[in-house]
């Protein structure tokens, strides 16, 4: 009996295709087992790592601070305090709480009396702003050194402030007073930063260096 040659060479490419496919059917339904087996992989895939629990948390503190402030712009003005404490709101949400305690303490001047006598409502509305200022302590991972840095600058320089006002008794000098101490103390905690983190002695080396060049480039050839 005899064999087609033909016949014969087909069936054997046949099984050796078949042969190839294998390995990659083994690891098609390898990959679908695992992903079966680990039902909480694509779980964990999809759900982000950060948190927002944190700013969730400084936006009710914020709020919180927003509604003490509005308190005591209610006593002070009533319904022109509100509109104070709607910009001081937006101000809060659109840039950083500084920059609302800032314009806070500006409102003080249109809707606030004109002695110079503290009311207890400026006292409400002071703590309002003290704590929108504060809410971002929970995100510094260090609150209680934030808190403390913050009632040491505070007693420090009101009480400089306070303390030019009464020696001369004039307003500007204390508002005076009170700017150049932020001042020098914004430069001296930037000299800081810069010490304690070694940029002073790489700029002073890389000025050297560069003057140095400059030298030996304008020397003449002897």
């Amino acid at each position: 009996m005899s064999t087609d040659p033909t016949t014969t060479d087909s069936d054997t490419a046949a099984d050796e295709a078949a042969t190839e496919r294998e390995p990659e059917n083994d690891d098609t339904t390898t990959e679908a087992t695992a992903t079966t087996d680990d039902p909480n992989r694509e779980s964990e895939l999809s759900v982000p790592s950060v948190s927002t629990q944190q700013p969730q948390e400084i936006q009710l503190i914020g709020l919180l601070g927003l509604a003490i402030v509005a308190a005591g712009f209610w006593l002070l003005a009533e319904w022109i305090g509100l509109l104070g404490v709607a910009g001081i709101a937006l101000t809060w949400y659109g840039l950083s709480s500084p920059y609302a305690v800032a314009i806070g303490h500006a409102m003080f001047l249109p809707v606030a009396s004109r002695s110079l006598t503290v009311e207890p409502a400026v006292l409400v509305a002071e703590v309002g702003l003290i704590t929108l200022l504060l809410a971002p302590a929970i995100d510094t991972g260090a609150t209680e050194r934030f808190i403390g840095a913050f009632l040491v600058s505070l007693l420090g320089l009101g009480g400089l402030a306070a303390g030019a006002y009464w020696w001369s008794d004039r307003l500007w000098i204390g508002a005076a007073v009170l700017i150049g101490a932020l001042g020098v103390a914004g430069y001296g905690l930037y000299r800081y930063e810069q010490v304690s983190l070694g940029l002073i002695g790489t700029e002073t080396e890389s000025e050297a260096g560069q003057i140095g060049n400059e030298s030996a480039t304008t020397e003449d050839p002897i």
